[in-house]
C-alpha cells in the first residue's frame, strides 16, 4: 500500500524557497527514511542524489515518515548504499548529519505547482549541494570495477603528456599495463576491460538530459555502483583522453600505433578511431562545467544549449526543455507541467525570436525529419527535440551541425525588413524564395554510383562552369568553398564507399578507376592523376592543383589497400554517406542547380532562404500557409509558417 501524498507533504514556502531532505534510518531490510523542511541556501550542508528513475513496473516499498511509500527499484538500490559512500567521503562527521536530497520522494510529484516551482530551483539546488552522487546501478553487462581501474589508469597515466588532437596519440604507457594491451577473445571482440570502458559510457545514466543538467551543476561529484566508487575528476580525465587520442588518430592518421607489438590489440585503436564510444558525452559535460565556472550566471539565454544537447533523453518531451533551465539560464522560461507539449514549445521558440531576433530553430524542426511530431498537433516549424535522441535520428542527425557557423542570409535582407514573430500556432518570416525543385533522387545505399553517373551524362557542364562530378561531390558535403587536398581526400573516400553496378564489393576497386569511370574516362594522354586535377580544380588555383596531384600521386603509389587511409577523411566521407543515404535527398532545381534536401522533399518544392536562419531550407507553398520541411545545403516574401 502506499501512503497518499496528501498525508506525507506538507506545502513548501517559496521565499525564502524551502525544499526537503531525507535523513535515512535504516537502509538494510526494510529502507526507513525520515523528511525534513529546510531552507535552501549556500551555507546548507546536504548531499543530492543523481540516478535514472529505472522501468516503472519495477517497485520497492520503503517507508517515509513511518508510512508506506512505492518507489522504483532502482532509488531503494542507491538509498540502501548511499550512506556508505557519504561516509567515505566524510568519515570525520557522525551518520546523523547525513541528509540527502532525491526528488522522487523530496518532491510532491502529484503536486504540479510544487513541481514547477522546485524545477526553478535545480540550478542553486545541485550548485549548492556539498556533494552530488551519481547512482549507475548496481547490477547489469557493465564490469564496473573493471572499468573503474581502467579509468583510473588512463587518468593517472595521461596528465600532461597529452595536450591536443594535433599531437600524435601518446601509446607508450600501455605498455605498463597489459590489461590495455592485450587482444580480446574471438570474434573481434574489444578485450575485457576496454569492453568495460565501453560499457561504462553506455550507460543509460549519461544518455539522459536531466542527468547532464546535474553533472555540469555539481561541485563535487562521485559515481557510485554499488559499493564501488570512481571521482568525476578521474573520468572526466580519461574521457578527455580517450575523445582527443581518437581526434589524433583521425587527423594524423595511425601513426605511433604499436604495429609491431603483436600483444597490442588493434580493435582498441579502432575503436578510438571511429569516435562511436560514449565517452564524449562524458567530455561534454567537462567542457560545459568550464563554461559554467567562468561565465555569467545572470548573462543571455543560451539558446545554442538546447538544439546543441537534443540528443539526451527525456521521458517527458517537455524535460527537453525544463531539463537544461539551470545551465541554459532559461529564467525568462515558465515552467508549467500542466500545459500541452505543443504550448510549451510555443512559448519556447517565441522566448527565443524574442529574444535573438533570430530562426535558427528552424534548422532543428520541420516535415523532413526522420520521424516527427506531426501527431501532436504542431506545427512544422516547432523543434523535434523529443525525437532526436531516438537511435535513428541519432545515427543521422541534420545538417546544421555542421552549418552552424555559416550565414546563409548574411547580406541578403536590408535592416528594415519584417522581423521574424510567431501569432498562434503561425510564425512569420521573411524569407526569399527561391527556384522549385524539379527532380528528387530516391534511393537506397547502393544507388549514389547511379545518381552521379546520371548527373553527369546530363550535364557536360554544369550551370556555374565547374565539372559537374566536382558540382556533384561539392554538392553532397555541402560546401563549395572545400578545395585542393580537403576536396580531393572527400573524394577519394568517398568514391571508395560508393558501389558500381554489379560490383557488390565496390569499396575493393581501386578509388582513382572509380573516379576516371564516372568522370567518362581519361582523355588522350591523361593519367588518373591528370583526371582528378581536371575535374576538382580550376586552371587558375595553382594551389589546389598542387595539393590534388600529389594526394592523388601518393595514393596511386602505395600498395592499394581498401581499409587503409586516414581515419578522419573516411570518417567525414562515411558520415555524408550514411546521411544521403538515409535521411537526405540529392535534389536538383529546375534552373539546374544540385543539392541535399530532407526526406519529404517532392518535386514542386522550393528553396527559400530565411532572415535569421544560418541555412536555406526547403517549403512547400499551400494554399493559406507555408509547409516547412527542413533545412537544406543549397526576391523577398512574408512567408506564414
Amino acid at each position: 500500500m502506499t501512503t497518499p501524498p496528501s498525508t506525507l507533504y506538507t506545502r513548501l514556502s517559496h521565499s525564502p524557497p524551502q525544499i526537503r531532505l531525507l535523513s535515512i534510518h535504516s537502509s538494510s531490510l526494510e529502507i526507513s527514511c525520515r523528511l525534513h523542511i529546510v531552507t535552501l541556501s549556500p551555507s546548507l550542508e546536504f548531499t543530492a542524489l543523481s540516478y535514472v528513475w529505472g522501468p516503472p513496473e519495477a517497485t520497492e516499498t520503503i517507508l517515509v515518515n513511518n508510512r508506506p511509500v512505492s518507489v522504483r527499484s532502482n532509488l531503494a538500490n542507491a538509498l540502501r548504499n548511499v550512506t556508505y559512500h557519504w561516509k567515505k567521503r566524510f568519515p570525520n562527521r557522525p551518520t546523523e548529519e547525513f541528509r540527502l536530497w532525491a526528488d522522487v520522494i523530496c518532491i510532491n510529484q502529484e503536486d504540479v505547482p510544487e513541481r514547477n516551482f522546485q524545477v526553478k530551483l535545480m540550478r542553486e539546488l545541485y550548485a549548492s549541494a556539498e556533494l552530488v552522487i551519481s547512482w549507475l546501478g548496481n547490477s547489469g553487462r557493465v564490469n564496473m570495477f573493471s572499468a573503474m581501474e581502467a579509468l583510473g589508469a588512463i587518468s593517472r597515466e595521461t596528465k600532461g603528456i597529452y595536450l591536443s588532437a594535433d599531437q600524435g596519440p601518446k601509446w607508450e604507457w600501455m605498455k605498463g599495463y597489459p590489461c590495455l594491451t592485450d587482444r580480446g577473445g574471438v570474434d573481434g571482440l574489444l578485450n575485457a576491460h576496454w569492453q568495460a570502458i565501453q560499457d561504462f559510457f553506455e550507460v543509460d545514466y549519461f544518455k539522459r538530459a536531466w542527468i547532464f543538467q546535474e553533472l555540469v551543476l555539481g561541485r563535487e561529484i562521485v559515481f557510485m555502483y554499488g559499493r564501488d566508487s570512481i571521482g568525476w575528476d578521474v573520468v572526466a580525465d580519461a574521457a578527455r583522453w580517450l575523445v582527443l587520442t581518437g581526434q589524433a588518430i583521425r587527423k594524423k592518421g595511425w601513426n605511433g600505433y604499436p604495429k609491431d607489438d603483436h600483444n597490442f590489440d588493434p580493435l582498441v585503436v579502432a575503436a578510438l578511431a571511429s569516435g562511436a564510444g560514449s565517452w564524449w558525452k562524458v567530455d561534454a559535460v567537462a567542457e560545459m562545467r568550464v563554461t559554467m565556472a567562468s561565465d555569467d550566471k545572470d548573462g543571455d539565454v543560451r539558446w545554442d544549449l538546447f538544439p546543441k544537447y537534443r540528443y539526451l533523453a527525456a521521458t517527458n518531451p517537455r524535460d527537453h526543455i525544463y531539463a537544461l533551465l539551470g545551465v541554459a539560464r532559461g529564467d525568462n522560461l515558465v515552467v508549467d507541467y500542466d500545459a500541452d507539449i505543443v504550448s510549451v514549445y510555443l512559448d519556447y521558440v517565441n522566448a527565443w525570436v524574442q529574444d535573438t531576433g533570430r530562426v535558427e530553430v528552424l534548422c532543428y524542426s520541420g516535415i523532413g525529419m526522420v520521424k516527427n511530431v506531426r501527431e501532436t498537433g504542431a506545427p512544422s516549424w516547432m523543434p523535434n527535440y523529443p525525437y532526436e535522441n531516438d537511435r535513428e535520428a541519432a545515427l543521422f542527425r541534420n545538417l546544421t551541425d555542421a552549418f552552424l557557423g555559416y550565414n546563409a542570409d548574411k547580406g541578403v535582407f536590408d535592416a528594415n525588413s519584417t522581423i521574424s514573430h510567431i501569432r498562434g500556432i503561425s510564425l512569420f518570416v521573411t524569407a526569399v524564395v527561391g527556384p522549385a525543385i524539379r527532380k528528387v533522387h530516391e534511393r537506397s545505399s547502393t544507388e549514389m554510383w547511379d545518381i552521379a553517373s546520371d548527373f553527369m551524362r546530363r550535364n557536360t557542364t554544369y550551370i556555374t562552369g565547374i565539372h559537374p562530378l566536382k558540382a556533384f561531390f561539392q554538392a553532397v558535403i555541402g560546401d563549395e568553398t572545400r578545395t585542393g587536398r580537403d576536396l580531393v581526400a572527400f573524394v577519394w573516400e568517398m568514391i571508395k564507399l560508393m558501389q558500381p553496378p554489379d560490383q557488390g564489393l565496390g569499396y575493393m576497386i581501386h578509388s582513382g578507376k572509380k573516379f576516371r569511370a564516372l568522370a567518362g574516362g581519361c582523355r588522350g594522354g591523361e593519367n588518373i592523376i591528370d583526371c582528378f586535377e581536371r575535374v576538382l580544380a580550376a586552371d587558375s588555383d595553382s594551389k589546389a592543383r598542387s595539393e590534388i596531384r600529389a594526394f592523388v600521386g601518393m595514393k596511386t603509389r602505395e600498395q592499394y589497400n581498401p581499409f587503409d587511409s586516414a581515419a578522419g577523411d573516411f570518417a567525414m566521407a562515411y558520415t555524408v554517406y550514411t546521411r544521403l543515404c538515409f535521411s537526405r535527398h540529392v535534389c536538383e532545381t529546375k534552373d539546374g542547380y544540385i543539392g541535399i534536401a530532407p526526406f519529404g522533399t517532392l518535386p514542386g518544392d522550393r528553396v527559400a532562404v530565411v532572415k535569421g536562419c544560418n541555412t536555406p531550407v526547403v517549403i512547400r507553398l499551400l494554399r493559406g500557409n507555408t509547409q516547412f520541411l527542413k533545412d537544406c545545403s543549397w526576391k523577398h516574401a512574408a512567408l506564414q509558417l
